[in-house]
Order: C-alpha cells, then structure tokens, then sequence
C-alpha cells in the first residue's frame, strides 16, 4: 500500500500497515535508520547488534578496503536485494569478483541496488548442528504517542543441513539459510506438529527457552530476551521520526493503522543476539499444528489489541433502530485542542522534562491515558515494552520530542507498577465527564464501572 494511498480510507476502516512501514522492511532503510541513531546519541555501540552493511554502489569503496584489509581471510558476505522477502535474491560469497559487475559499474550511486553484509558464520548450534534464528513477533498500534508490543511466543526456523563453514558449500540454501520458504522445498526438511516438542525444523519460542534453560546452565535466559527486547525497542525508535512524519503526511485519522513486525534475531556461538531484517507483512499463514498453535493466538490477540470498533451507520434504519445502544466512540476520533492545551505541549516538549507533566491534566491527556490503558487491557498474550514502567532509559533515544510519549512515559513511572490505582484514578475522572470536555459528544456515551474500558465500543475475538 502505497503512502498516498491512505488518504482514501474513512475513518473507520483499519488496514496492517502506516505510510511509511517500508523503513522497517527495506534492509537498506533499516541500515541507514540504525546508523542515524548511533549517530544521533553519540554511540557507534548503540545498534552494533546489526551486521556490519554496505550499500551499494554507494559504499563500494568502503567495502573494498575492508576487503582488502582481510585479504587471506575466508571472510564471507551475504548479499541481499533492499526490498525482497523470503530468502529470495540471497547468495553467500567469499570472493571480490562475486560481487556483480553491473553493481560495481552503476553510476546511480545514491540508489542502493544491492545491499552487502558481514555474514555471521559462527553461529549458535543445538544439538542437530544446523543453523537456526528466531522469529519476534511486535505489534505497534500507535506512532504518536509511541506503543510497542511483543508477542509472548514466536518461531525458531531451523536450516535443513548441517552447518559447515567450509567455502565449498556456500552455495548451499538449505545450510546457509533459515526461511521455511527455502527449507521445506528441501528433502531432508521435517515438520514439527507439537507445539512442544523439540524435533523437526520448527520449534516454538517458548520451547526453545525451556531448552536453553535446561541444557545451558550458565546462561541467563531472562537475560537474553531482554537484550532482544532491547534491540527491538531501539529499531523501532531509529524508524519512529521518518515513519511518524510520513504518518502525518497521509494519514487523515489516528484509528486507521497498526503494524505487525517479524524480527528476525540470529544468535552466534557465544549467544549474542543479532537482528537480520525486519519484515513489514510477516507469513500468517498456518502450514502445521505449531504454526496455528502460534499465530492463531497471535491473530487473535492483535485483533482484540488494536480495537476494531463498530462504524456509524447513521442511514441505516434498522441498524440504528436495533442496536441504538451501540455507538463508535467518535470523542477519541474528533476534538479541537484548546489554548491551554496547545502551550502545555510546547512547554513540555521545549523543555523535555515530564516531572510534573500529570498534574492539572487537560481534556485530551485524560483521553490519551484513557485509550493506552483500555488498549492495554485488551493485550492478551502480547508484552507492552513502550511505555513501561522501565522504558524512561529510552526517552534520549528520540530525534523529536514528542508531548504524548512524556505524558505516557510519566504515567508508566507512577502507575506502571499499580495499575489499578491508576484505573481508579481515571475512573473518577471518567465519572466526571472532563475527558468529553472539547469534543464531539455522542448521546449514548457513558462508563463501566467494573471495566478499564471508558465508553469505547471495541469488538472482542474469542
């Protein structure tokens, strides 16, 4: 879908994707968001969970020296093109002349037409010796304020073939590389139907940490998902400005977009985590038992997290005749900011400093708290790694100060630990009706006293 596209949709249709998602899923927007980040806080360490990356013909020298400065080395590059998906376009090569001549001889130099990175060839092994990287699951529902989920379980994809570092088998698919596209056309591939079970060439996520846990002793488990969480954060917010900017650009209504993420994590022998792209429409497709046993929850949860509500169908007589007690919460749709409000932004977002941020909370605060919550409670099996009540270490990772990420970041210090105080806290106000103060009010709206959803009709999937 392309960005102009977005301006066709009312205000009540969803689709799985923000103007500008392609900075996630092009490897070489990807680079070039990770490296603007380092670059940005100062730190080349920062995103050195990514492959070292050429972009070429722009980085053709670059790359050459490096070649050079290895020479005698059997050092091995991957080649991928910027846009493609499923393991399609990828070769290994441990040679210059590899590299093709119409990139080496292409005078657009700005535009990348093939994408070069150092190849991990020391890469963890289980017991079946083959290579293997894990599939993450994350959903943001939100780019302004900033609202990041990971699912709790996801996919390990193993090779077909042992793994050999010898240069002779570089052309070798089934060894070199972990799509379940590419491995199940292979004659050794098996499929795994329990979602439990540790044989074949899929595995869960959850199975492979009760693995980890049991036959690495002097691993911390718990420290290495929060390390993948780490990195995923950190991707996500080296892509939030251009992909917000574009957000704002096309899209004419807050409700109309989300975005499913697969990351792609590769773990090497020493058990450091390494992200190798990121895809912008992950396979939902259930090919086996373990597949659904995944995605079936993971559609479920996303579904009921970013909140299909019922459209307004006001020329419908029988609708509105036979469900009046239903509405489509248009008060989080429309509302005009008011002078208050407006300077409260500009001071917080001039100062970046959130003390203070929830007191004398506007109309429209409460209306952002309001949907951050009720989106939370919806979230299932899914993790909110942004805001958190640990996530104030990320808030100097943003190019652009944004008013709602301090007003979220602010209410996860005070409430991320008690929620229900903080459900409490905006119950009353709800019962006062200031969140409907400067809005369009729809005759019906009203509260549940014994739910944190505050009046919005969202449809729920068992």
């Amino acid at each position: 879908m392309k960005c102009n596209d977005f301006a066709w949709l009312n205000q009540c249709q969803k689709v799985n994707h923000f103007p500008g998602s392609f900075h996630f899923g092009r490897k070489d927007k990807l680079w070039i968001n990770l490296q603007c980040l380092a670059t940005f806080c100062g730190d080349e360490s920062l995103c050195s969970f990514h492959p070292k990356t050429y972009l070429l013909p722009h980085d053709l020298k670059e790359l050459r020296k490096e070649w050079i400065a290895n020479a005698g080395v059997n050092k091995l590059m991957i080649l991928k093109p910027p846009a493609a998906a499923r393991g399609n376009g990828i070769t290994v090569i441990h040679k210059w002349s590899q590299i093709p001549k119409s990139v080496k001889q292409s005078k657009k130099i700005n535009k990348a037409q093939l994408v070069v990175q150092e190849y991990i060839s020391n890469p963890c092994l289980l017991f079946n010796r083959t290579k293997f990287d894990l599939r993450f699951y994350c959903l943001v529902t939100s780019f302004n304020p900033l609202r990041i989920y990971i699912f709790d379980d996801g996919l390990v994809r193993f090779a077909s073939v042992k793994y050999s570092y010898d240069i002779e088998n570089l052309n070798n698919q089934f060894m070199h590389l972990t799509n379940y596209s590419i491995n199940k056309k292979s004659l050794t591939y098996k499929i795994n139907d329990d979602a439990e079970a540790k044989t074949g060439h899929k595995w869960t996520l959850k199975t492979f940490w009760n693995y980890l846990k049991q036959s690495e002793t002097n691993l911390d488990v718990e420290k290495l998902k929060s390390k993948i969480f780490d990195m995923i954060l950190k991707t996500v917010i080296a892509c939030e400005s251009n992909v917000d900017k574009l957000v704002k650009k096309h899209s004419l209504h807050k409700y109309n977009s989300f975005e499913l993420l697969g990351f792609d994590i590769m773990l090497d022998c020493e058990f450091k985590p390494w992200l190798l792209e990121v895809n912008i429409s992950p396979s939902l497709r259930a090919e086996s038992s373990l597949d659904a046993s995944v995605k079936g929850q993971l559609i479920k949860d996303m579904l009921n997290i970013v909140g299909y509500k019922f459209p307004l169908l006001d020329d419908d007589e029988y609708v509105e005749n036979q469900a009046s007690h239903l509405h489509s919460d248009k008060s989080f749709l429309k509302f005009k900011f008011s002078k208050e409000e407006r300077e409260k932004h500009k001071l917080y977002e001039r100062s970046f400093c959130d003390e203070n941020i929830l007191e004398n909370l506007t109309p429209d605060d409460v209306r952002q708290l309001m949907e951050a919550e009720d989106e939370l409670s919806r979230c299932g099996h899914f993790i909110r790694v942004f805001p958190s009540a640990s996530s104030d270490i990320y808030m100097n990772l943003f190019v652009e100060k944004k008013y709602y990420n301090l007003l979220l970041n602010e209410w996860e210090k005070k409430f991320g630990n008690d929620r229900m105080q903080g459900i409490a806290f905006l119950q009353s106000i709800a019962e006062r009706k200031i969140h409907l103060k400067g809005v369009c009010i729809y005759e019906n709206y009203d509260t549940d006293e014994n739910s944190s959803n505050f009046g919005c009709d969202t449809i729920l999937f068992d």
